[in-house]
């Protein structure tokens, strides 16, 4: 959360604090298509439900493939034989700066957790809050146009993206949250993508390419 310029630490004394919310820390495991244990995760989660509209948030809905979208990529993929890649985004929802002033107090186990008039004003987007999915989404489009994707209007949510070159290589890109899928006929891995190899895990069990 350092890294990612999260939070900075402000004193009550100097800022007008309208609302104080409280945050928690989540274990998980991540698990494999075949059910062992990847990693384990920690995350710091915030007590989004005790936001205040117009406050704390405004918007917080956020676009998502369909499944009849999915149904036609694949097939789309069959008959040109394309590669299906799933990647997800490092620290998704670290990475998108926030429209309003919101203030956490410190999670337990942090130097700063019970320090008296001590909160952390939070910079970017944490998990927990309302609106961090918007957020993310904004992000995401924004990074997407100015690697020269095309938002696909023929998709009710607008969730995919398109890229074309002239040499005839292409990328598609459908966005579900925090996890592409990455269709192409000739599949780049880009720096800030985790690539978590042939796509079928994430959404879909039991799919993948085959001769």
């Amino acid at each position: 959360m350092k890294e990612t310029q999260t939070y900075v630490l402000v004193s009550m004394d100097k800022v007008e604090v309208s609302n104080i919310i409280g945050c928690h820390r989540v274990f998980a495991l991540k698990c494999g298509p075949d059910g062992s244990v990847e990693c384990y995760k920690v995350r710091i989660v915030a007590k989004g439900f005790s936001q205040a509209y117009q406050v704390d948030y405004d918007e917080t809905f956020t676009p998502v493939i369909k499944w009849d979208s999915i149904c036609i990529l694949l097939a789309l993929s069959a008959q040109l034989d394309l590669e299906i890649h799933q990647m997800d985004m490092k620290t998704t929802f670290l990475n998108r700066d926030l429209d309003h002033m919101i203030y956490m107090d410190p999670p337990p186990g942090s130097p700063d957790f019970g320090v008296p008039g001590i909160v952390w004003k939070l910079e970017k987007s944490l998990y927990g809050l309302k609106q961090v999915s918007c957020t993310w989404y904004q992000k995401v489009k924004l990074e997407f146009s100015q690697l020269g994707f095309i938002q696909c209007d023929t998709d009710y949510y607008y969730s995919i993206f398109v890229h074309s070159r002239q040499d005839g290589t292409f990328c598609i890109i459908a966005l579900y949250v925090d996890n592409l899928m990455i269709l192409s006929n000739s599949l780049d891995t880009h720096e800030g993508l985790q690539d978590e190899g042939p796509w079928g895990h994430s959404l879909v069990s039991g799919i993948g390419n085959h001769p």
